[in-house]
């Protein structure tokens, strides 16, 4: 980076632990480009058009999911925990969740396959990921209102066509982001071990553990959720419109 920044200079750990957020965005430019081409070939009920955007999208979670798999275990927990701290906002209350890098990558995720948080029952992780909201430049944001604003959700649409090819593009995609985010709450779990991260108060590390644990499990569960096909996208609950920003 440039200038360069480092809490203790020449440290492999804080190395990987930038180069492992940076790999979330660098590898997953190629989404927003093919999840747009997917959405229009949904309104223009392009099905091959379709299955191929998918198929490129699908290859960009897994692209992101091994780099990141790879990555992750070689953090040291305790250099992740004084790094995370050290850079929270002074006087915010939630810092956490999905901040700096990966955001734009997990909202487009989200916006594409429809990620409703019903089986949420954690507020704090939908206060921290408004909050994180601030730091997401108005264009970026004014983009995902556009995307979810769309008249025909993407999920919808493959319902709908009853393509079998189309269908199985889609739920490669739904697989390995599933796969992703059980990954993330297990290795996110281990460097969580012994120290708050998110910036939320807690009355001990052994608590913010489970409850990270426990928000992450919910989370998967509902990107699951999107992997079934057999009926239309349900509309957004109040939690997931929260959690993008909806404006009321």
């Amino acid at each position: 980076m440039r200038p360069a920044f480092w809490l203790n200079e020449g440290n492999r750990s804080e190395l990987e632990l930038y180069q492992a957020f940076y790999a979330v965005g660098a590898f997953g430019v190629p989404l927003y480009g093919w999840g747009c081409r997917a959405l229009e070939c949904a309104a223009d009920h392009g099905r091959a058009g379709g299955a191929q955007a998918l198929r490129m999208v699908q290859a960009v979670i897994r692209n992101v999911y091994m780099i990141t798999k790879r990555l992750i275990p070689r953090i040291d927990a305790d250099e992740f925990r004084r790094v995370q701290v050290t850079c929270g906002w002074v006087g915010d209350e939630v810092t956490g969740v999905a901040p700096g890098y990966q955001l734009p990558f997990m909202l487009m995720l989200d916006v594409l396959f429809h990620v409703n948080y019903t089986h949420y029952a954690h507020p704090g992780v939908i206060a921290a990921r408004a909050n994180n909201l601030r730091f997401v430049p108005e264009d970026w944001k004014a983009f995902f209102r556009m995307v979810y604003g769309a008249q025909l959700a993407l999920r919808t649409w493959v319902h709908e066509s009853d393509d079998g090819p189309l269908a199985e593009a889609y739920r490669s995609c739904t697989g390995i982001f599933t796969l992703f985010r059980n990954m993330h709450r297990h290795l996110g779990g281990q460097v969580l071990k012994g120290g708050t991260t998110t910036g939320r108060v807690f009355d001990s590390a052994a608590a913010n553990y489970e409850q990270f644990m426990s928000e992450m499990a919910a989370l998967a569960d509902d990107t699951a959720a999107t992997s079934d096909v057999s009926r239309p996208a349900a509309p957004d609950s109040p939690p997931a419109a929260a959690g993008r920003g909806a404006r009321s």
